[in-house]
Formats: C-alpha cells, structure tokens, sequence
C-alpha cells in the first residue's frame, strides 16, 4: 500500500514539473520528448515519466503520434482560437451555476486571489499569477458543483497559461473587469457578475485572435 501511495506522489510530482516547464517556455513547442532524458531531468524512474506524459497529452501539451518521436506541442493560430473559444464556454458555464452559489468565504478568495493577479499581471511572476488565476477560478467552479465540468476546466487551464505565457498576452487579463466580478459578488448581484464575466471573456477572444497572426 505504501508502495502505491509514493509511487502515485512520484508521478504527480514528475506530471506537475513537467507541465510548469512546458507552460513556462522551459520546454519550448516541437522539442522532442526522450523518456530516459525526462528521467534523468526530474531524478525519477521512466515509469512516471511515461504516466506523466499520457496525462499532459490529454492536457494537449504533449504529442505522441504513432511511429515518431514525442514532442511538446505546437500552439498555431488556429488551436489557440479554438482553445480559448472552449475556454471561453466553459468559463461562462461556470459562472451561470456557480455565481449564485458562491459563499461569503469563496468571494473572501477571490478577492485575496485577485490581489496577487493584480501584483503580478506586469511582473516577471509569473507562476504566482498562475497560480492566483487558478486559484480565483476554481471558487467558481468548486461553486458551481458540477465535477465534470471542473475537471474539463483543470485540464484546459495548462493549454491556456501556456498561450498566455508563450505569446505574452498576460497583460490581457483585464483585472479591472475581474475586479468589478468580485464586487458584484460581493453586493450579491449573481447576475452582474455573469455579465461583467462575459464581457472578460469575450475581450480575451479578441485579444488572443487580434494577436495570432501577428505570432
């Protein structure tokens, strides 16, 4: 049992190395992926290496087509679009369950989350304004009780920092706008904050799409 229990740590431990290196540029898009390197990168065994690389694919940071070689993979115009069209969708279904439900302690979160995001969205950070975004995004979603949904959102949010981190549009978050979500929270006006989500959403789209050809 103890055996499974350090095993399931390694490969989280390997999955979360690897996915930071390659949302932060440190693996950058095409660098081809060799088991025994990655081993000998994270001090790990190529076992977790291997569960680690099956779980960011899924993520869509890893390719592993058949008969070639694995690499990180490419972000284009069009898979950013469509990534963050989905993101957009998804982020919107959130807020229509999870708005209204959210408690005085998760808007509580928000705010401390927005803080931080506010800190970092100029500076060189930016793994604290990663893990405050999420931080703030998941009160929603752990609101809205829908478990599928936030797992969907967990696996997207990798694909989505790393268009944020690659082509430097962090910039773009619009904190003011996330700032008049959580004062609408606050005021308890559910429906503002849907709206002004919208309004974040959509802006975003336009960002990275007005962006892409350009990159």
């Amino acid at each position: 049992m103890l055996s499974k229990v350090k095993n399931k740590t390694l490969k989280e431990s390997v999955t979360d190395k690897l996915r930071r290196d390659i949302v932060s540029g440190q693996l950058p898009p095409g660098t081809i992926i060799r088991d025994l390197e990655l081993a000998e990168r994270y001090d790990a065994s190529t076992s977790p290496v291997r569960e680690a690389l099956t779980l960011l694919t899924a993520e869509g940071l890893v390719e592993m087509p058949p008969n070639r070689p694995k690499q990180v993979s490419h972000i284009d115009r069009q898979s950013a679009s469509e990534l963050v069209a989905l993101f957009r969708l998804l982020t919107l279904a959130a807020y229509e369950w999870g708005a209204p439900r959210v408690d005085a302690d998760g808007v509580r979160q928000m705010r401390a989350a927005l803080e931080v995001i506010k800190r970092t969205a100029q500076g060189d950070d930016t793994q604290a304004f990663i893990t405050a975004a999420r931080a703030y995004e998941d009160v929603i979603l752990r609101a809205s009780g829908n478990r599928a949904l936030r797992r969907m959102m967990i696996q997207l949010f990798s694909a989505i920092e790393r268009v944020v981190v690659l082509w430097r549009v962090k910039g773009m978050v619009h904190p003011e706008v996330m700032e008049e979500v959580v004062c609408a929270l606050e005021a308890g006006n559910p429906a503002a904050a849907v709206a002004r989500c919208r309004e974040l959403m959509d802006q975003f789209q336009r960002d990275v799409e007005a962006l892409a050809p350009f990159l």
